[in-house]
């Protein structure tokens, strides 16, 4: 019953594995957590690191987040991943299993890519030792007004003081991880559909559109969290007590979402002349 979903799936992955291009967009990742790892280490002056303490920093600033969505973006880039065998693929699976295993696809290729940003931000702390799972007095200094200049000198996201006391590191981690891998994943299903029935690349489009509207709307004199997509996986704008958002609002404005371009997804795909579209090459 599951191998009209899976088929279609791992065929993709096998695919991806050997591009240059999706070999890029992980290296681009592994850059990023690396790079925020060493800047990390070199503002503590050897004191002692959380070893989460790097990817909570990429996910909670718009700008690290952005730079995130790059190498993401890079790696999905030839989004609906309609090949010379996609027809026949449909032919035999049919056309959800195919659409739920192209959607599985999206989400496995962003998974392994937050996780190898998290393992790069990793490596720097476990390579010089003196890192703690929790919460770090680097951490907690760094968000003093006396070491802000410092922070900033290193391009370090100053973290919001009452996240310590609100999550710990491992609880701070997971939210992060949950809420940017389904914007990711949100973002990845918006370029996949407004794709599938142009030769042009709206959906990606579509798709920058929605994270650039949202940095706009947060980056205004009185910004406005609601309205950004983007903010809703910010775990520092769900803090207790202070939240400017809450964690189940965001949860379930991302479920809903998701749920809506899948039904988006099936009306446009009923509409796709796929053997069209392979012959043509337009994709």
């Amino acid at each position: 019953m599951f191998r009209g979903y899976l088929i279609p799936m791992t065929r993709k992955l096998r695919q991806a594995a050997g591009s240059p291009r999706v070999q890029i967009g992980y290296g681009y990742g592994l850059w990023l957590g690396i790079s925020m790892g060493l800047r990390y280490i070199a503002f503590s002056g050897g004191l002692e690191i959380g070893i989460f303490e790097s990817f909570l920093m990429m996910t909670n600033d718009i700008f690290n987040l952005s730079l995130l969505l790059i190498g993401f973006f890079i790696i999905i880039a030839d989004a609906p991943f309609i090949d010379a065998e996609t027809y026949y693929v449909l032919i035999r699976s049919g056309g959800t299993p195919w659409r739920i295993s192209m959607a599985g696809y999206i989400l496995v290729q962003l998974f392994f890519y937050e996780i190898l940003i998290l393992l790069g931000g990793m490596l720097p702390g476990l390579l010089r030792g003196g890192f703690t799972p929790g919460w770090s007095e680097t951490m907690k200094v760094m968000a003093g007004a006396s070491l802000w200049n410092a922070a900033a000198e290193y391009d370090l996201t100053i973290l919001d003081p009452w996240m310590f006391s609100t999550w710990s590191a491992p609880e701070a981690l997971m939210h992060s991880f949950c809420l940017v891998t389904l914007y990711g994943f949100l973002l990845g299903m918006i370029g996949f559909t407004g794709n599938l029935n142009k030769n042009l690349p709206l959906g990606n489009l579509a798709a920058v559109g929605v994270h650039f509207v949202g940095m706009l709307v947060l980056s205004g004199f009185i910004p406005l969290y609601r309205p950004s997509m983007a903010a809703h996986c910010i775990l520092q704008y769900h803090i207790s007590g202070r939240e400017v958002l809450s964690l189940a609002e965001s949860y379930f404005l991302y479920f809903f979402c998701i749920c809506f371009i899948f039904l988006i997804l099936k009306r446009i795909s009923r509409n796709t002349d796929y053997q069209t579209a392979v012959s043509q090459r337009l994709w």
